[in-house]
Order: C-alpha cells, then sequence, then structure tokens
C-alpha cells in the first residue's frame, strides 16, 4: 500500500487495485496495530477515486467511476475509522478536514499524482 502505483492497471486506474488490496487487508488481519493507517490510504483513495466523477478533471487516461455516492460514503467511513482510533495523530487534522469536505457534499481536495511513464 506504500507505493499506490504497483496497482496500476498501466491507464493510471491504481485506486481499485489499492482499494481490493486494503479491503483483503482489513479481512485477513483484522487486529493489525497498522488497521487504521490502512483504514486512512483507503480513505484517501476512495477519494481519489471521486475525484475522477467530477467533469472539469483531467482523467489522464483513467476511466471515469460511477457512482459518486458510493465512493463518497465508502471514504467517509474509512476516515471516521482512521479518526476514531487516531484522533491525535498527526494525519488527525488532514483526515478531519477531508472528511468534513465529504459530508458537506464538496469534492474531496484535489490531488497532484498520477502513475504514468
Amino acid at each position: 500500500m506504500e507505493d499506490p502505483c504497483s496497482f496500476n492497471d498501466g491507464h493510471n486506474n491504481w485506486q481499485g487495485g489499492l482499494i481490493s488490496f486494503g479491503e483483503k487487508l482489513l479481512r485477513d488481519f483484522p487486529a493489525s496495530r497498522w488497521k487504521s493507517y490502512i483504514h486512512l490510504t483507503m480513505a484517501r483513495a476512495y477519494a481519489a477515486k471521486l475525484i475522477l466523477t467530477y467533469p472539469e478533471v483531467d482523467l489522464n487516461g483513467a476511466n471515469r467511476p460511477t457512482h459518486p455516492e458510493a465512493l463518497r460514503s465508502a471514504a467517509i467511513a474509512h476516515f471516521r475509522a482512521f479518526l476514531e482510533a487516531n484522533r491525535e495523530s498527526p494525519e488527525a487534522r488532514s483526515a478531519w478536514r477531508e472528511a468534513w469536505r465529504l459530508l458537506s457534499g464538496l469534492p474531496p481536495s484535489p490531488i497532484h499524482f498520477a502513475c504514468t511513464d
């Protein structure tokens, strides 16, 4: 999960692979001390995928995802899971801010990241 581009399919669609792997980690290792950070990584991946549903966003070769509300709900759920365990962590402020944006119906904060050659 440390290198999102390792999940890339060659078309900048790394989010789905990272999300699938994260879900498997959460199922296979439910008591891991890294569980909350897996939630944070997944929340960010869902938010990154949600960004691609907005019409003005350059897809940079990625596919436009469908079901933006499902992506929004999943991102919020994972941000909440992270924050329940890490209210005082250095990442908590940015996670709270992102969760608030999503809960308010705003788009996720822009990310400047792509898996390209």
